[in-house]
């Protein structure tokens, strides 16, 4: 746990020991911590006064509150900060000072595991008639990349609808680079050096849907890694027409790759029933997330 006054927490199996320098109000703007130079008051009152911070006294500025290791001095830019540094009054304004009082770094979130994930963006999936949907994620990555990657997702995806008489839905089945109600590919978002999103950060899943007079289900497999430091095979190209990634760059050809985090599954499962004749909405089976 951490304490204003003092704390060690443990992440990863590495155990990391803190103390506090805070930034007087008074003037000269004087600092203290604990093993080092005090500010009026010396040591010990500087620690009291820090470890009360929470009642927003008028000795310090929350805001300019610096969290250090104990040990070996200030940390360098883009250092991990510790999530167990809880109840500050934003995490967000830990930083690292340099010489002038008044610069301020942000640390990046940096070390330990990294992992990607996505949230569904403004609710859905949404069900439209006739197999059609609608659905956007978007991807986040669990910490800052330190040199940067992609974000690269197999799609796969397969479509069987069929006509009120049984009959297969070639118009369907066979729209854009699908062929026989299957297609599969690849796909990209960069991740620029020192961000923890890619740009764009979205994914959409949309089908304006078969048409009335069809029936039939749609599933949709996603499987996607970051690849920290991953130049982009050259085959990777935006605005392919054999796939549906549009402005992302992307690719039929397996581009084997190896490493990267954990996977995240990201699916859809969608049936719909438009016979005869009626524009009956999709039902949405499943999805993740």
């Amino acid at each position: 746990m951490f304490s204003r006054a003092q704390g060690s927490s443990s992440r990863n199996g590495e155990s990391r020991t803190w103390s506090p320098v805070a930034t007087a109000k008074t003037a000269g703007k004087q600092r203290c911590g604990c093993g080092g130079a005090g500010a009026a008051g010396g040591c010990a009152a500087c620690s009291a006064r820090a470890s009360s911070a929470t009642g927003r006294g008028a000795d310090f500025d929350l805001g300019r509150i610096d969290i250090f290791p104990k040990a070996g001095g200030v940390p360098a830019a883009g250092e991990e900060v510790d999530d167990d540094l809880r109840g500050l009054p934003d995490e967000d304004r830990i930083v690292k000072r340099g010489g002038d009082d008044d610069a301020v770094t942000p640390l990046v979130k940096t070390g330990g595991t990294q992992g990607l994930s996505a949230a569904t963006a403004g609710g859905g999936p949404t069900p439209i008639a006739c197999g059609g949907y609608q659905w956007k994620i978007n991807w986040s990555l669990s910490q800052a990349s330190p040199k940067g990657g992609w974000v690269v997702q197999k799609y796969d995806e397969v479509k069987a609808s069929t006509k009120c008489d049984g009959s297969n839905d070639s118009a369907c089945n066979d729209q854009g680079g699908m062929k026989g109600g299957r297609i599969t590919y690849w796909e990209a978002w960069k991740v620029d050096v020192g961000k923890s999103v890619p740009n764009p950060s979205d994914d959409n899943f949309d089908d304006p849907g078969c048409g009335s007079g069809t029936g039939g289900t749609d599933v949709i497999t996603g499987t996607a890694r970051f690849y920290e430091n991953l130049t982009l095979p050259a085959d990777f190209k935006p605005n392919n027409p054999a796939t549906f990634a549009g402005s992302l760059s992307s690719t039929t050809t397996d581009p084997k790759l190896s490493g990267g985090t954990a996977p995240f599954s990201h699916t859809l499962s969608v049936k719909w029933n438009c016979c005869p004749n009626t524009k009956n909405k999709s039902t949405i089976v499943s999805h993740n997330p």
